[in-house]
């Protein structure tokens, strides 16, 4: 696959994910579309810490089709952010 490494098709193959849509630039818009929904309190500087302008985030990065559930598996990963 060009562009992606070996590690990541990997990866993604065993988390039973399809390697050609696997990329830096999806992980940065899921980690920031976690941050928003878990943050919401913090948006301005969510999206600050990623380089974008607000109208950039919401264009082009943030997805939020998140549920509680969701929010619960986000904690380990997100919790303390910006702390």
């Amino acid at each position: 696959m060009e562009g992606l490494g070996a590690e990541h098709a990997e990866v993604g193959g065993k988390a039973g994910l399809d390697p050609a849509y696997i990329s830096a630039k999806s992980t940065r818009k899921s980690w920031e579309s976690w941050l928003v929904y878990y943050y919401p309190n913090q948006i301005q500087a969510i999206f600050l810490s990623q380089g974008h302008t607000e109208i950039t985030a919401l264009k082009h990065y943030v997805n939020l089709p998140f549920t509680e559930e969701d929010r619960r598996d986000m904690k380990e990963w997100v919790e303390g952010w910006g702390q």
